[in-house]
């Protein structure tokens, strides 16, 4: 018997969607508790666009005119390849991808402390607590 479903609904619950620009969202997965220092280390450097794009997964409403300025309607299927060219000159972009996924690991954190039964803020965890949380947002990325 396979596996393959189970682990599907594991990734798909630690997923999110953020919106980009009006009507353009990328999918974001959260990084697993053993993946939050390489986490943090992406996000050291205003944001590894490369390094990232390991919790990119996907986007929606991307299309050829958006990406090119052209006006084109052609959509653009996924390709962690496109994406990676494409955040790299969408700052703004990347900074709304990580502002998500620090949100989802940080609403991770209080849920496993709301299960274990401690008090929100008491973690004892340091690869979670050295990471930035949503309000102690990551280093904004520069604007020029």
């Amino acid at each position: 018997m396979s596996n393959h479903g189970l682990i599907d609904r594991i990734l798909s619950a630690r997923r999110s969607r953020v919106e980009l620009q009006p009507g353009v969202f990328a999918v974001v997965q959260r990084p697993a508790e053993g993946e939050l220092v390489d986490f943090w280390k992406a996000l050291q450097g205003t944001g590894d666009i490369p390094a990232l794009m390991r919790w990119i997964v996907g986007w929606e409403g991307v299309t050829e005119g958006i990406l090119l300025g052209d006006g084109s309607a052609s959509p653009v299927p996924w390709s962690a390849e496109v994406a990676q060219v494409a955040f790299i000159d969408r700052l703004e972009w990347v900074g709304a991808i990580m502002e998500e996924i620090s949100r989802l690991v940080e609403q991770q954190r209080l849920r496993r402390e709301a299960a274990l039964g401690k008090p929100s803020g008491s973690s004892t965890s340091p690869s979670i607590e050295s990471g930035p949380t949503t309000t102690d947002p990551s280093p904004a990325l520069p604007t020029s």
